[in-house]
C-alpha cells in the first residue's frame, strides 16, 4: 500500500454503469414531465385525464427517490457529488410537493393550481440539468471531483 492509498488521496472513479443508468432515468423523468404538462392541458380543456396525471405523479414520486439512490450509488467525489446528490435531492423535495399541491387542487380550482404550474416547469429544468451532469460524467469520468 503505497503513502497515498493510505492516505486516502487516491479517488475512486465514479460508477459507469451507475452513471449511464442515472443519466436513462433523468431522461425518462424529463419525459414524464412533459407529458404530465399535456395531461394537464387536456384535464383543463375537459377531457378526463386527471387520473392519469396523478398515476404518473405517483411513479415520478418513486422514479425521483430512485434517482437519489443512483447519485449516492455513482461515487462521485468532490463537486459532482455535491451537484448530483443537490440535484436529485432537490427533485425529490419538490415531486412530493408536487403531489400535496396535486392532491389540494384535483376536484376543483383553487390557490394551489398556479404553484403546482410552476414547480413543473422547475422540475423539467431540474430534471434537465441533471441529464447534462451525468452527460459530462460519462464523457469525462476521470475528471470526477478534480475541479
Amino acid at each position: 500500500m503505497t503513502a497515498m492509498e493510505r492516505s486516502g488521496a487516491i479517488r475512486e472513479r465514479p460508477r459507469m454503469g451507475v452513471i449511464r443508468a442515472y443519466g436513462w432515468l433523468t431522461g425518462l423523468i424529463a419525459a414524464l414531465i412533459v407529458l404530465q404538462a399535456f395531461l394537464a392541458g387536456e384535464w383543463l380543456a375537459g377531457n378526463n385525464a386527471i387520473k392519469v396525471h396523478g398515476a404518473i405523479g405517483l411513479a415520478l414520486v418513486a422514479l425521483s427517490l430512485a434517482q437519489l439512490a443512483l447519485a449516492i450509488a455513482a461515487r462521485a467525489a468532490g463537486p459532482d457529488r455535491r451537484t448530483l446528490l443537490s440535484l436529485s435531492s432537490l427533485l425529490l423535495a419538490l415531486m412530493i410537493v408536487q403531489l400535496v399541491l396535486g392532491e389540494a387542487g384535483a376536484d376543483h380550482a383553487d390557490q394551489a393550481r398556479p404553484f403546482h404550474l410552476s414547480i413543473g416547469v422547475l422540475l423539467f429544468g431540474i430534471a434537465g440539468s441533471s441529464a447534462v451532469v451525468a452527460q459530462r460524467l460519462r464523457r469525462h469520468p476521470s475528471e470526477s471531483g478534480d475541479r
